[in-house]
């Protein structure tokens, strides 16, 4: 039995040890992997529980259930950081705060928003690319500095970097995002390790700042990603490609009608149901994912 997740040992498997949390797991039984995983870590996890004679209990965010081999590992599929994020905006974010949705294209100055985050080698030739298309030209966005060739910028200013004690403050700079994507005509969600295949479904914060912020969003992630938002009902504004040059040309296309002010206000008008379903879902999503999760603590006989 456990009583809160602080009594589960907690481990991370970027920049940590695969092996810290094989001890853990023979020691405790039970152990939270609090990370997005890809393929080859579990499988070379599960390879070093091969001769383990007990059960035991794995807690992580978005692992495909057809990835686990070994019987005697039990795990919690969650989504534990959107949970997470959900809470420390209930208060004062979510509650009374969404409004139905209808937008005036004439009003929206700006094409595209996108927060890049910190540096990443899976998601920079996906910003690379859409720098040297042109496509962010007319848009707001963020993005981490690389020496020798380029500034971060923020999107408060597109000249400064954003300070590091607001970038993962998520309920206090909910105000600034917010207020600076919708200047814009559609949100680009470029989520957590871009299009790596043999990604977990990890969902983060990057997913849900286009639904409180009542946007037509397109997620620039891979499939599987794209399958678990879409399971929620949750519904883009339009259907995720899942390659660098069907992202380019969709995003150019889309360039296009927002440059005819009456394509651009039809194009608004059109996701204006998309973004009412979505707004109803995100108010209920982090009573119903804790639901679940409870649920499979309760059939592993970890809780009451």
């Amino acid at each position: 039995m456990i009583d809160t997740l602080q009594d589960v040992p907690h481990y991370q498997w970027y920049g940590g040890s695969i092996l810290d949390s094989i001890k853990g797991i023979k020691e405790k039984g039970i152990i939270l992997i609090n990370e997005c995983i890809w393929k080859p870590e579990w499988e070379e996890f599960e390879r070093h529980l091969e001769s383990i004679s007990k059960n035991v209990v794995v807690i992580t965010d978005g692992l495909p259930r057809e990835w686990i081999q070994n019987k005697k590992i039990n795990v919690v599929v969650r989504q534990g950081h959107v949970q997470h994020t959900l809470r420390s905006w209930k208060n004062n974010i979510l509650k009374g705060k969404l409004k139905h949705f209808k937008r005036q294209a004439e009003n929206l100055p700006y094409d595209f928003f996108l927060m890049y985050g910190r540096y990443c080698n899976m998601k920079e030739p996906i910003f690379h690319e859409l720098l040297k298309k042109q496509i962010l030209q007319n848009s707001i966005y963020s993005c981490p500095a690389i020496e020798n060739e380029r500034l971060a910028t923020s999107i408060e200013d597109i000249s400064k970097a954003p300070p590091d004690s607001m970038r993962f403050a998520h309920d206090k700079n909910a105000h600034t995002v917010i207020t600076n994507c919708q200047k814009t005509k559609c949100h680009l969600v470029l989520e957590t390790n871009g299009l790596k295949e043999n990604d977990c479904a990890f969902i983060t914060e990057k997913s849900l700042w286009p639904l409180v912020s009542q946007m037509p969003a397109i997620w620039i992630t891979t499939a599987r990603k794209y399958q678990q938002i879409t399971d929620w009902g949750l519904q883009p504004a339009e259907p995720s490609r899942f390659n660098i040059r069907a992202i380019v040309e969709q995003l150019l296309y889309l360039q296009k009608v927002f440059q005819d002010p009456s394509l651009s206000q039809k194009w608004q008008d059109d996701q204006g149901e998309k973004i009412n379903k979505n707004v109803s879902i995100l108010n209920s999503l982090c009573d119903r994912l804790q639901e679940e999760e409870h649920l499979q603590y309760k059939n592993l006989g970890l809780v009451r």
